[in-house]
């Protein structure tokens, strides 16, 4: 197959892909999967050139890995040491910051799809 040929079907076939992992990372917000969708995006110009597709793949089950875990690290106060939080979604009323105490992060109104339980925040 043409060389030329073969770069254009991978840029179709694998396009979409690329594209349904961004619109997870819209979905599921986490802070700490963006530089891994960057990583998938290098490592998918990577197969085109190189054909590297071990590293694409890591690369990917990564990016869901990360984007599906509990866990997510937010820049809330840097002066600060950092803190491994609990995160309370929602709209937070007096008597919920009363009962929970300092030990909660409180994430706000906009509840997405699948919200991170813990915060490591700094």
């Amino acid at each position: 197959m043409n060389p030329k040929l073969q770069i254009t079907v991978k840029l179709i076939a694998f396009v979409p892909f690329i594209l349904l992992l961004a619109y997870l990372h819209l979905l599921v917000p986490r802070t700490i999967a963006t530089p891994f969708l960057c990583l998938v995006v290098l490592a998918y110009g990577l197969w085109i050139v190189k054909k590297r597709l071990k590293l694409l793949w890591i690369a990917i089950a990564l990016f869901v890995v990360i984007t599906l875990s509990p866990v997510d690290f937010h820049f809330y106060d840097i002066t600060n040491m950092p803190a491994f939080k609990k995160v309370q979604m929602g709209l937070v009323t007096r008597q919920a910051m009363e009962n929970n105490g300092p030990g909660y992060f409180y994430g706000g109104c906009n509840v997405s799809i699948y919200d991170p339980i813990w915060m490591v925040v700094w």
